[in-house]
């Protein structure tokens, strides 16, 4: 598998020439009885195409469909509805697999673009796999979802060429691999968490360590986030009220020593 990513990576950088030349999007949402619902987008402009040996013309709805059962084995293809995707200069496909079994999605995505008629050689690699070449797994182990993509020591690219320029690239390319649970999110190895989900970029991805995602399968409150930004709240009331004390102060004390004296009167002899 070793040679088979670092093929990916050489195609993501030659994607990454140009900003704004592709899109690899893919947000997963999971419910609370076993199921995951899958939304895709895979596209690039042409010059993109172009620079890894991709025609557009076989990057469409019509023709991925005639090979469902080869992109996703095992999977109800009446669960499935795949489209065009067009934003811009983008050009692609945008696929939906609804309310997938576990078994649906593990078998799914194990198994990548092959057998697309022009997708297969994508850059010169056979079967992307979603994660760029690398597969996934879910379980349920009680009221939590387990995600794991496996170790792998071809995702280590210190040392390749190009691999100091990954941060702009991943700018360039908008790559992204989102996880939704039900519930909270209770740990991440990499990403961004944020309540509820998960935000894997491309410098994420290239660890050769496991990643493991674990979220609740049980509707939940996301505490972490609304925690922080009621501790943000609570310190900007002190502060604004801190200083509207302070302000409110200084006005006091001006207003005291800016009066005159009283002046005092010695009581008449009636008085």
């Amino acid at each position: 598998m070793t040679n088979r990513f670092r093929r990916v990576f050489a195609a993501v950088m030659l994607i990454g020439l140009t900003a704004g030349c592709a899109r690899v999007t893919s947000a997963h949402s999971f419910s609370d009885h076993n199921t995951i619902t899958q939304d895709t987008v895979v596209a690039f402009t042409p010059q993109a195409a172009e620079a890894i040996g991709i025609d557009l013309s076989d990057v469409t709805a019509a023709a991925v469909t005639e090979s469902t059962a080869d992109i996703l084995p095992g999977v109800d293809p009446s669960k499935v509805t795949i489209e065009d995707f067009v934003d811009g200069d983008l050009r692609g496909i945008h696929v939906v697999a609804r309310d997938l079994t576990l078994d649906e999605f593990n078998a799914a995505a194990s198994v990548g673009v092959g057998g697309v008629e022009g997708v297969e050689d994508f850059g010169g690699v056979e079967g992307v796999a979603p994660g760029v070449g690398t597969p996934m797994s879910v379980v349920r182990d009680g009221d939590t979802y387990v995600i794991t993509i496996p170790a792998d020591e071809s995702r280590d690219i210190e040392g390749m060429p190009g691999a100091s320029s990954v941060g702009a690239i991943a700018s360039a390319v908008t790559f992204e691999l989102r996880f939704t649970f039900p519930g909270p999110v209770k740990s991440a190895s990499v990403g961004q968490v944020n309540g509820k989900t998960v935000v894997i970029g491309l410098e994420d991805l290239l660890t050769p360590n496991e990643i493991v995602i674990k979220g609740q399968a049980t509707h939940g409150i996301a505490w972490d986030p609304i925690v922080r930004w009621a501790g943000l709240i609570a310190l900007g009331v002190v502060i604004v009220g801190g200083a509207a004390f302070l302000i409110w102060q200084d006005k006091r004390r001006q207003r005291i020593t800016g009066l005159d004296p009283i002046p005092h009167t010695e009581p008449d002899a009636d008085g």
